[in-house]
């Protein structure tokens, strides 16, 4: 019982992410994945991203593209990173001014 109880509140918890991810304006779009960040007052420490990947949802540290919160898969996960590795200073630029602006998708080029 008690397990269901802890699954239930994370359950709750992952809802109210996903009803304010909904509002938040998309910095970049990639492989399904949205990546998005919240411009208010409010937003707290650490500076992160919050990326959304079908059902799943996660919040990311800028610094270091550690999962903070969240259930996004680990291959999302890691395309995540590797995106915010080329594109941290952008991000953090966005974070720190809060002026909104669209951030190069992520994109893989084969050379043959």
């Amino acid at each position: 019982m008690h397990i269901n109880k802890l699954k239930e509140k994370l359950d709750i918890k992952i809802q109210k992410i996903r009803r304010r991810i909904k509002f938040m304006p998309i910095l970049s779009n990639f492989y399904g994945i949205l990546i998005k960040m919240y411009f208010q007052q409010s937003e707290h420490n650490p500076p992160h991203i919050h990326a959304i990947y079908g059902e799943y949802t996660g919040a990311i540290k800028i610094e270091n593209g550690e999962l903070i919160e969240g259930d996004l898969p680990i291959r999302a996960l890691k395309l995540v990173q590797e995106w915010l590795q080329l594109n941290k200073t952008e991000v953090l630029e966005v974070w720190n001014t809060q002026k909104f602006k669209i951030i190069h998708p992520l994109s893989f080029f084969f050379y043959g």
